[in-house]
């Protein structure tokens, strides 16, 4: 789906080729980051690979592993 002023344009992406032509044109427009929203409380060892700390100025401590997508 993309947005051109008052125009909303679905786009199918039934195929691969479909869904990689949309990727490229969204490309540039994507912030991907990793966010603490939905993480356990209480970390498990196996979720290390796929997460970070983060380490805030009072030294509390944010586990963000959880992918986030924008588009700006």
């Amino acid at each position: 789906m993309t947005y051109q002023s008052d125009k909303i344009t679905f786009i199918k992406c039934n195929n691969i080729q479909n869904k990689k032509t949309y990727i490229e044109s969204i490309y540039n427009k994507i912030i991907i980051s990793l966010r603490d929203k939905g993480m356990p409380r209480l970390m498990h060892e196996y979720c290390n690979p796929w997460t970070f700390d983060d380490i805030k100025t009072d030294g509390s401590i944010k586990h963000k592993g959880s992918l986030h997508i924008r588009i700006k």
